[in-house]
């Protein structure tokens, strides 16, 4: 439990350091995603997320 929240804490640094372009295409990717996500769930198809 201690490692995911030492990286939340890094991204968390990382995101108040970037540009406000750098946020504004990291919000635009973000909001893709979850558009591509609720698109394919609202059609019952099945995601496999794993990398």
């Amino acid at each position: 439990m201690i490692l995911p929240l030492i990286g939340f804490i890094v991204i968390g640094y990382v995101w108040l350091n970037l540009a406000g372009q750098a946020k504004l295409l990291g919000l635009a990717w973000l909001v893709i995603g979850l558009i591509i996500a609720g698109i394919l769930a609202t059609k019952k198809k099945e995601v496999d997320l794993q990398l």
